[in-house]
């Protein structure tokens, strides 16, 4: 096959924005779950399994969905879509792949929609153009004693409450967690060295030409709307039985047009 992007990952700061409403101000809103087999221990994949289990985030899954304006969680085409054809295309289905959908928010940017019931909140006091520097922790380990921030002219404060929350996504927690040492000297949360190892960007390629038996099999790969509007596309999914059966990691696969001016 051939890489999508030669050029991947490209930059960073091209797709995390360090900003209210986070990377929604700028996505696409392509939204999919983890798979159950993606938190659990494999014998073929080097230090796989999660603390956490599928069943332990599906009930925060949902609730992001209200959030982000994404539609109900279903990603069965059977269900999701019902009265449309379900396999990518005919036949298709079976031990090795199975048809799913990925869902598509409005797009939303989630600073947009929620400004004004933070802005009004009397909970909560909204702090722009600073960023936290450093989570100071009890001598002990054991509770946070604050929170270490600086805004753009040089001037740091230290954030103290009764509860902290760390959500700043996948790089900016991890960074905020390494950084802060002092009492904890690889960072919290960072006993066994893990913290920032894993992290890679999507893995795209086009590997080949779909080719059906029959020239007029139909397939399904555009856009659909479910019935409160949402935008829906199939894609092919390894089944957990493949994965096993041929020790491989977890991939989707979609179709796409032909690119016109390739002479095949």
């Amino acid at each position: 096959g051939i890489a999508a992007d030669p050029l991947a990952p490209p930059p960073v700061q091209n797709f995390r924005i360090r900003a209210l409403g986070g990377s929604s101000r700028a996505w696409g809103g392509r939204c999919v779950p983890f798979d159950s087999i993606d938190f659990q221990k494999r014998e073929w994949v080097c230090n796989s399994g999660w603390p956490i289990t599928y069943e332990t985030l599906l009930p925060y899954y949902r609730r992001a969905h209200e959030v982000i304006e994404v539609g109900s969680y279903d990603y069965d085409p059977t269900s999701a879509l019902p009265g449309s054809r379900v396999e990518l295309f005919e036949g298709v289905d079976g031990d090795l792949f199975r048809t799913r959908l990925e869902r598509f928010s409005r797009p939303t940017n989630v600073w947009k929609r929620l400004s004004g019931l933070l802005r009004t909140s009397r909970h909560i006091h909204i702090w722009l153009n600073a960023a936290a520097t450093g989570i100071r922790l009890a001598p002990n380990g054991r509770c946070v004693h604050h929170i270490d921030c600086i805004d753009l002219k040089g001037t740091k404060r230290e954030v103290t409450a009764c509860h902290y929350i760390v959500a700043a996504g996948g790089f900016e927690t991890t960074r905020l967690l390494l950084a802060s040492n002092d009492v904890m000297p690889a960072g919290i949360g960072n006993a066994r060295d893990q913290l920032g190892r894993f992290y890679m960007a999507h893995l795209g390629a086009t590997v080949g030409a779909l080719k059906l038996p029959n020239a007029q099999q139909a397939v399904a790969f555009g856009y659909e709307r479910d019935a409160a509007g949402i935008y829906c596309r199939r894609r092919l999914s390894l089944t957990e039985q493949a994965q096993r059966e041929h020790c491989l990691l977890n991939q989707i696969f979609r179709t796409h047009l032909p690119d016109p001016a390739d002479p095949r």
